[in-house]
């Protein structure tokens, strides 16, 4: 389920732009219906709110229901400071260029629906940073070239629709996993919520097709950040993350005491 809501995101902005073609809805006369539009979903989504069932967490945490929250339970399954990896999760997922490929493309995959749950999110996430850093190198390339080799504009499709496929494995559903399993009720609607804009179309008109290059060394220092900082939480309850996190944070700490210690023993020893 939390991999469905980004591949509903993707699957919007390509429904928009078939129906904002001209010569269906994006014209001088239709377009009020194109944007009218969107009270279908809203009014769908009225409808069916009722039918939802409340979080667990909630119940059991906020309004201290046990009976209810394993009722709820039953009807969904059938039978150091994490508030940093949140940011840089999310940032990571904003920051990696992929409203700029939807500049030009909006095709989309959800491949990692199926694999979630078997590969790791930590390890979707290396991969898909990865592989959009990669791509966007191909993208820069092909962009500069382009002029002088006109077949370039096939490595720039390839590029699209890799980048946009290793997002959609990555950074596209992953951080709303992972942040979501990092803190627990109370603070967790504002850590989702935290993410950034992107003003692409100025930053393209300065730096051309290397704009692209800019993407991949966030990219790449997201990976860095990810491979060292953001634990696996597949299979972990919150308490055993957060558990996980206290004994970093204390390692980290007997560690600093111990530089910090030996420094003022070398100092004292020093005088002597």
């Amino acid at each position: 389920m939390g991999t469905l809501q980004p591949a509903g995101n993707c699957l919007g902005i390509l429904i928009a732009q078939v129906f904002g073609l001209e010569s269906i809805l994006g014209n001088d006369d239709l377009w009020p219906l194109l944007l009218g539009f969107i009270v279908v979903p809203a009014v769908l989504q009225c409808i069916l709110l009722p039918l939802c069932p409340k979080s667990p967490r909630f119940l059991l945490i906020n309004n201290n229901e046990e009976n209810k929250a394993k009722t709820v339970l039953k009807k969904l399954r059938g039978t150091s400071d994490p508030l940093l990896v949140a940011v840089i999760l999310q940032l990571s997922q904003q920051l990696s260029g992929i409203n700029a490929i939807f500049y030009y493309s909006t095709p989309f995959t959800v491949v990692s629906l199926f694999v979630v749950e078997r590969a790791g999110r930590r390890s979707l996430h290396l991969l898909g940073l990865i592989g959009m850093a990669g791509s966007a190198v191909l993208m820069t390339i092909a962009l500069a070239l382009l002029e002088q080799l006109k077949w370039m504009s096939y490595l720039s499709i390839v590029a699209i629709f890799s980048f946009v496929a290793f997002f959609e494995i990555g950074p596209g559903p992953i951080p709303w996993f992972i942040v979501a399993e990092l803190f627990s009720q109370g603070p967790r609607p504002a850590a989702m919520a935290v993410a950034v804009g992107m003003t692409f179309q100025y930053v393209e008109e300065l730096c051309g097709p290397y704009v692209f290059v800019i993407f991949t060394v966030l990219l790449l220092c997201f990976f860095v950040f990810t491979y060292f900082k953001v634990p696996e939480t597949k299979g972990r309850t919150f308490d055993e993350i957060s558990a996980g996190f206290r004994q970093t944070s204390a390692l980290g700490q007997r560690s600093t005491r111990r530089r910090s210690s030996t420094a003022w023993e070398q100092i004292l020893s020093s005088r002597d």
